[in-house]
Parts: structure tokens; sequence; C-alpha cells
């Protein structure tokens, strides 16, 4: 029946012998082939068979473990702290960086005075918040950054806005002569009939001058009447995320 789930072994049927009778071929042909089945299925102590599942170590440890060579090679504790995770003596405030192989504890990177967007309640540890600047857009340049400007802030620019106004004109300016620029009109003046009878042929006697009127209007400036206007009002309400600018100490 050779080893169980658990690991226990157990001698085939006809275990033990029982004495006085007569030791046959089945019987010890049958126990020994069981016996060199669970040792075949054993780890021999000199490191000759591999594995061919997980070891279960039942929350025992592995002990009297040298030290490793090579990458696949289990590590104790004590090689492990003394040089895969040694870091150098640090300072309050520095950080650890690798080499790829160790851990040193160095300043951080990001230079005191250093400011940076952070999208959340309060500066980090180590950094100060800018209470300066407050309740204003952010634009991109290509030139020199830092700089400020604009004179409404953020949500005040942003809010639903009213639409209001003037209009130019509103219906018909009459011009008055005096506003008018000065002009002629020019018409034709027909003589010489007042002594013909009513009934006889005038035409005869009919001549025609051509006159113009006298010279009206002033070029004077005038004026028309404006207007006003409204309309629905324009939501601006634009939807933002609230961040806040912190310098590092």
């Amino acid at each position: 029946m050779s080893r169980n789930g658990t690991g226990v072994y157990s001698l085939p049927a006809g275990n033990p012998v029982v004495t006085g009778t007569t030791i046959s071929t089945t019987w010890a042909n049958t126990t020994l082939t069981d016996i060199a089945t669970a040792l075949t299925g054993s780890l021999a102590a000199d490191g000759q068979t591999t594995a061919t599942g997980s070891l279960n170590l039942g929350s025992n440890k592995i002990i009297n473990v040298t030290d490793p060579t090579s990458a696949q090679e289990a590590a104790t504790k004590a090689y492990v702290d003394a040089s895969s995770f040694a870091v150098a003596p640090s300072t309050a405030g520095n950080v650890l960086t690798s080499n790829g192989t160790a851990w040193t504890s160095a300043a951080p990177s990001i230079p005191a005075g250093t400011v940076i967007l952070f999208y959340q309640a309060t500066a980090p540890t180590g950094w100060t918040q800018v209470t300066t600047q407050n309740n204003k857009a952010l634009r991109v340049v290509s030139g020199t950054g830092g700089g400020t400007g604009g004179t409404v802030a953020f949500t005040t620019a942003f809010a639903s806005q009213a639409v209001a106004g003037t209009v130019g004109t509103s219906g018909a300016t009459t011009l008055s002569t005096a506003e008018m620029p000065a002009h002629t009109h020019s018409y034709t003046a027909v003589s010489g009939t007042n002594n013909v009878p009513d009934g006889f042929d005038k035409s005869p006697y009919t001549s025609t001058t051509s006159s113009t009127t006298g010279s009206q209007g002033g070029g004077g400036s005038h004026t028309h009447t404006g207007g006003t206007f409204t309309g629905t009002a324009i939501n601006l309400a634009v939807q933002y995320i609230d961040i806040i600018l912190a310098s590092k100490n």
C-alpha cells in the first residue's frame, strides 16, 4: 500500500509474519516490492533525488542552511539581513535608493523650495502648502513659468452670467432741414401762354426754361435713439477639482 496521502507508510496485507508459519515467495515479493516503492518515493538524504511536488513543511523550519551562491538557492535570514537589504546609516528626511544590488540612504532628489501640484486635502509630510495663490486657473506657457496675471477670480469668471446690453438703433429717425447736407433741386418752368384764351392751341406760344431751387440744408448731425436687449443666462459654471500647491521643505 506504500504511503497514504499524509505520508504514513503501512505494510501490505499478510504482515506482520505469524510465528511458525512458512514464509512464502508471494508474501516476500509483495512486501519487498511495496517497501521498494515507498523508498523510491522518498527524498534521499544525500540529495540524489529530486522532489516531484511542493514540499509542505507544516509550519516547520528549514535549519542549518548554508549561504547561497546562485540566484536559485535558498538563503538564511542572517544572510538576507546582512547583504541583500543592507542600507547605509540613514538621516531623517532621507530616502532609500537602489543601485541594482544594494540600498543606500540619500537626500531627496527634489530640491527644497520646489513647488508641485497635489490633488489631496493637505500637503504631504515634508511639504508646506502655498496659500498665496487661491481661486485661479492654470495657464500653459511656452516661455518662463511661475508668472501670474488676471483680475477676476476663477469662480467669478465662470459663474452663470445674464445676457444684457444695448443696441445702436431703435425705429426710424426723421432728419430736419438743418440736419441734411446743403443741396438744390432742378425744375423746368413754362412761360408765354398768359395772353392765349382758353380753348385755343397754346403750344405755338409756349416756351420753357430750366432753373433750380434755392439751396437748403445745413449738414448738421443727428442722433438715433438706442434700445436695450436681454437674453437667457449663459451657464459658465465649469466643473473643476481643487488642487493645492505645496513647496518642498
